[in-house]
């Protein structure tokens, strides 16, 4: 699991949707979450000991759940990923 999760950091609508989100077409903007959406169910199908993934897209404003789709993330300065679950 660990190695699928380090091999989706090279993820190109990951690297693209973490940098130059400002500067892309909404389409392709929706394009990119629909992809990460799709891969982050991959993983979490891919073990039993997987049970819910989350992408925290900070400069896109979103968050990517395999258990709530795509939703706003409505307040940036509250997250903070030191205290997430690994």
């Amino acid at each position: 699991m660990q190695a699928i999760q380090y091999e989706f950091l090279n993820d190109r609508d990951l690297d693209r949707m973490s940098k130059i989100v400002d500067y892309m077409p909404w389409l392709d903007q929706f394009y990119a979450l629909q992809g990460l959406g799709q891969r982050i169910h991959l993983i979490k199908n891919s073990s039993a000991y997987a049970k819910k993934d989350n992408i925290y897209l900070t400069r896109a404003g979103r968050i990517i759940s395999t258990s709530g789709g795509i939703s706003p993330l409505k307040d940036v300065s509250s997250l903070d990923i030191r205290n997430l679950d690994p």
